[in-house]
């Protein structure tokens, strides 16, 4: 692994809010969760707005010089209308003007990074023509809870297409999107449920995944994404907690002190887990200046993914979510560029789930591909210290694809591949092959040599999962 190459950081949402459950800004709240971060040298991201900023900015100033902590700034409400050249303009001036005002605070920051806890197609697009480099707030997974509907979007970061807001940019440049709060990944896939299977300190309380006194959860997540360092230039975890939910006062009540004392403690023990780590810990505009630095495009990402044995409790919270599935669920191979995204289960060649953004011009649904090709394997042949598969792929429409081959692969290597764009062993598990479906059959052939003869790896002992693979291979399973 190497754990530099995970940037982790930590958004707490810090602005002026003014609704039915709650009014005036989190002070306490904030300055709770920067003691908390102070303790373990963690540098938080401050969610602001100008009704926020005189109040926190001598405590983030002074934060800022000591941990590099950072703001970014809270866009303003949703606007009902269905005149879009009305909302962009007042979206347009009221950026400008909470911009200005958040610079003449906080002079010393250079990237040009918003937060909006709903992202709508003219918000983006203001953004992107005020030439902003980040947006935080996407969900990955997340359908209708919260009355936030991202399912189909890339996880981590990505650039966002200006005109298509849940989809990456299919050319380079523009903004870049960030995470509301890591998910796992393996179980909120499988699921469906990623405000169950979270890094919000709420939700895993709520659900019984973690407690005041063990963050082993959280720890097993976290493990998920630091050994994905081994295959990504950069593995992003954004963590996010707001402040007045760490508040209880005239101004917040939304927990009680006893839920709140829960939620630092929580915290606490996850602060040193992934200090000790040896992430990257850093604040989110620097973590996209280093992603754009990194990229001019959205980067390819993959991640190889298995569950905790820590399941959620039947109680209330998981049941309001129309109960909650704890699995075993098999190990699982998730990716995403800036043309489709993808999963593929221990075993199984073909993709368990397919989403294609090429062409994709409503944002209503989750993009996902109905009806894959019929895969049929022509030639395999294994023998000791050599494997030759030939995938055959029948008539479909065109579209960006993938292919998984499963099996043993200690000492293997790629001698001869055929047919795809690029190909990958992944944890001397999984062969990751990216192609793209022309519309005609087509023929991927993939070699392996071994660097020496490995008797395990005989046609005789070929596992189990391997025959799934290669007989089991059309449509999308179950």
């Amino acid at each position: 692994m190497n754990p530099h190459q995970l940037s982790y950081t930590f958004v707490c949402f810090a602005a002026h809010i003014d609704a039915s459950w709650g009014h005036g800004t989190p002070a306490i709240g904030a300055r709770r969760i920067a003691d908390l971060a102070s303790v373990y040298g963690i540098p938080v991201t401050w969610i602001v707005n100008s009704g926020s900023i005189t109040e926190l900015q001598p405590m983030i100033q002074a934060r800022h010089e000591r941990w590099g902590d950072s703001v970014i700034l809270c866009t303003p409400p949703h606007l009902h209308s269905n005149d879009t050249a009305m909302i962009s303009a007042a979206l347009r001036e009221a950026i400008c003007r909470e911009w200005e005002l958040l610079t003449s605070a906080f002079p010393w920051v250079e990237a040009k990074v918003a937060a909006a806890g709903y992202i709508t197609p003219d918000l983006v697009r203001v953004l992107d023509e005020l030439a902003f480099d980040g947006l935080w707030g996407y969900c990955w997974e997340q359908s209708r809870w919260d009355n936030i509907s991202h399912q189909g979007c890339p996880w981590g970061m990505w650039y966002i297409d200006p005109l298509r807001y849940k989809v990456p940019n299919p050319s380079s440049g523009g903004m870049v999107a960030c995470e509301w709060t890591a998910r796992d990944l393996h179980a909120a896939y499988h699921t469906g449920q990623p405000c169950i299977y979270s890094t919000d300190p709420n939700d895993v309380l709520r659900a019984g995944l973690c407690s005041a006194t063990s963050d082993r959860y959280w720890r097993d997540l976290f493990g998920q994404y630091m050994r994905n360092t081994q295959h990504n230039q950069q593995v992003i975890f954004v963590q996010h907690q707001e402040a007045h939910e760490m508040e209880r006062s005239d101004r917040f009540a939304i927990w009680s002190q006893q839920e709140i004392d829960d939620s630092a403690r929580l915290l606490g023990q996850f602060f040193h887990h992934v200090r000790s780590s040896g992430a990257t810990c850093t604040s989110l505009p620097d973590a996209v200046a280093r992603y754009r630095q990194a990229h001019s495009a959205t980067a390819p990402a993959l991640m190889l993914c298995q569950g905790s044995d820590v399941v959620p409790q039947i109680n209330s919270y998981t049941m309001a979510h129309g109960g909650v599935s704890s699995g075993p669920w098999p190990e699982t191979l998730l990716y995403y560029d800036a043309e489709c995204q993808m999963a593929f289960v221990r075993g199984s060649a073909t993709p368990h789930m397919l989403r294609s953004y090429v062409g994709a011009a409503s944002m209503e649904g989750n993009f996902r591909v109905a009806n894959l090709p019929e895969i049929t394997i022509k030639h395999y042949t294994r023998s000791a210290g050599r494997i030759d598969i030939q995938f055959t792929i029948g008539h479909s429409s065109p579209m960006p694809f993938g292919l998984a081959y499963w099996d043993d692969l200690r000492s293997y290597q790629i001698t001869d591949i055929q047919g795809v764009h690029e190909a990958t062993i992944v944890e001397h598990k999984v062969v990751f092959m990216r192609l793209t479906l022309t519309g005609l059959p087509q023929i991927i052939h993939l070699q392996l040599h071994a660097d020496q003869a490995n008797p395990s790896l005989d046609a005789s002992s070929a596992p189990a999962e391997l025959a799934y693979a290669l007989f089991s291979t059309t449509g999308i399973g179950s």
